[in-house]
């Protein structure tokens, strides 16, 4: 079993500011949670934890280590909560290791090889029409940004790559 991690992309570095926000106000400073950050309760608990364990330091720390910090902290809280329901994964997958690895590039590569991928209207489309999808969809945006479809599909790659022979994707409804 393998639980698929998205540690990757805008919403991480959302994480991160939306931290950095929380740890400079508990640390007496002003600071805005960006509008579409995150602005939940248990976001608090972990600035707060960061704090005791870092204190001032942290007004010099960078985005990237707030990110760093709450992706730990919340991936150790999903596997204590999914442990409290009897669920353990064999393998915990991060996203970003496909970003850095360059698989999510040798996927479009041997999708654009094998003629699954056309430009319109400045996105890179993927021809998922041809396997039973009710419409193609965007893999790389207008401005250059790829769309989750890009990993995912990399993602899967790399698992049948690793010798899996029949996959059974849980995904959450959005």
């Amino acid at each position: 079993t393998e639980f698929y991690i998205n540690d990757a992309g805008v919403q991480m570095q959302r994480l991160g500011e939306s931290l950095k926000a929380r740890c400079v106000e508990i640390l007496g400073g002003k600071a805005e949670i960006p509008e579409e950050g995150y602005h939940g309760h248990y976001h608090i608990s972990i600035a707060e934890e960061c704090v005791q364990e870092h204190g001032n330091s942290l007004l010099e720390s960078d985005t990237n280590f707030f990110t760093v910090y709450a992706k730990n902290k919340l991936i150790a809280q999903q596997k204590e909560e999914l442990a409290d329901y009897g669920v353990t994964f064999d393998t915990w997958f991060s996203e970003l290791s496909l970003h850095t690895s360059g698989a999510i590039t040798d996927a479009l590569t041997e999708l654009e090889r094998r003629g699954f991928l056309y430009t319109k209207d400045g996105a890179l489309w993927f021809k998922s029409t041809e396997f039973g999808d009710d419409k193609d969809r965007v893999i790389r945006k207008q401005d250059g940004s790829l769309t989750y479809i890009a990993p995912d599909i990399a993602y899967h790659v790399n698992k049948f790559a690793r010798g899996a022979q029949t996959l059974i994707d849980i995904v959450g409804q959005d």
